[in-house]
């Protein structure tokens, strides 16, 4: 079954190539009243299904067995808020979560989802305990401009009262700067209201590396 079902995600970037650079439905335009209708009627979500999803289809190769990457270019997701991660899925699925030619592997990867399907993966995922790293992010210079990201993603990086500021602990620098980059220049733009683009405009470079190495010490 594994094998089948890497046989298919694999295939598929060849599709979604092939309808162009546009998305393959029609991405939603996240207002806050939109993401508040989501959040309420996203299925209940299945652990124990959310677990075979994850361990047998292509989710490890990248994320590894307990949700903590095997590659930089990928993100931790032990832990991470359940709302969070099936809001990504279904941006991945409408291709309004497409940064860069590695974001095609997991366009593939949620074209083929139910939302059920998702829902299951997000609370299982959610469910594994977040990694972290065991330093000391007081002696980071970010320390102090972490304390502007607060309201969204939590006073520990654990993600935010409101379920759309992902957990930031256990993300890895090249990573997280490879999104704060993309927010900064536009190439991400599926958040609620574009607050992170409005947000990153106009961050220096040195500020952005700041920051990064604070949420990366977490």
């Amino acid at each position: 079954m594994k094998t089948i079902f890497l046989i298919a995600i694999l295939s598929l970037p060849v599709v979604a190539a092939s309808a162009g650079e546009g998305a393959p439905s029609n991405p939603r335009h996240w207002s806050p009243q939109i993401w508040v209708a989501t959040m309420k009627s996203m299925p209940a979500g299945d652990i124990r299904n959310g677990e075979k999803l994850y361990q047998h289809g292509y989710c490890t190769s990248c994320h590894g067995d307990a949700g903590a990457p095997l590659t930089d270019g990928a993100p931790a997701l032990a832990g991470q808020d359940r709302y969070f991660l099936y809001k990504a899925l279904l941006d991945y699925q409408s291709g309004a979560l497409r940064i860069d030619d590695k974001s095609t592997v997991m366009i593939a990867a949620a074209s083929p989802m139910t939302e059920q399907n998702m829902a299951d993966l997000a609370v299982y995922l959610e469910s594994l305990p977040r990694p972290a790293s065991g330093r000391n992010p007081e002696d980071v210079p970010g320390h102090e401009l972490a304390k502007m990201c607060r309201g969204c993603h939590g006073a520990s990086g654990l993600g935010g009262k409101n379920h759309a500021g992902p957990a930031l602990t256990g993300l890895n620098a090249f990573y997280l700067k490879r999104q704060l980059k993309a927010f900064q220049d536009g190439s991400r733009h599926s958040e609620i209201n574009g607050l992170m683009f409005n947000i990153m405009g106009t961050w220096s470079e040195q500020q952005i590396d700041d920051l990064v190495a604070y949420y990366s010490a977490l």
